[in-house]
């Protein structure tokens, strides 16, 4: 059986990403798609956009923003996610988690996030956050409940970073 690396992208679609942030967003993601098109490894790509709601995302057609930076649609759609694929993860398979965010985040309680480190994929997965704006205490607080350490809270992630990230996981 083959190794499988998933990468699961969250990325902020609210109206605090509209212009710059969210042209740089989808830049960085169309770079992470084909740099993860020739790694080693094999590499399954889900990307979940958020604001009000949550919906998957291709990040070659064009990303509208609009609405508030609602967190907890995007935790709920990747729960949901993850719980269906439980059963098919194995051995072989890592994870990495990656949020793409304005830096403003209204999380209602975080039930969503408490809910994804119950499932083994989550809990044992990379975790990794890319901020395009600024943070608010508030705001900081809630992503920092995503990641294991602050140090996982970056201005920029590059492709070939995430390429060297997948290509380890095995090692």
């Amino acid at each position: 059986m083959k190794k499988i690396t998933n990468v699961y992208i969250l990325l902020d679609c609210s109206a605090y990403m509209q212009g710059r942030p969210i042209l740089k967003a989808q830049q960085v993601l169309i770079k992470y798609v084909r740099a993860l098109a020739f790694s080693k490894s094999k590499v399954k790509i889900r990307i979940i956009g958020y604001n009000d709601t949550s919906f998957n995302l291709n990040p070659l057609n064009q990303i509208f923003t609009s609405g508030k930076p609602n967190i907890d649609e995007a935790l709920k759609q990747l729960y949901y996610s993850l719980a269906r694929e439980e059963t098919t993860s194995t051995k072989r398979t890592r994870s990495i988690f990656m949020l793409h965010t304005s830096g403003t985040v209204i999380a209602n309680n975080n039930h969503p996030l408490k809910l994804l480190f119950n499932i083994k994929e989550f809990a044992m997965g990379l975790r990794y956050i890319v901020v395009y704006g600024k943070t608010d205490g508030i705001s900081k607080r809630a992503l920092s409940a995503f990641v294991d350490t602050k140090d996982k809270i970056l201005p920029y992630f590059s492709d070939s970073r995430l390429c060297s990230l997948v290509d380890s996981l095995f090692r």
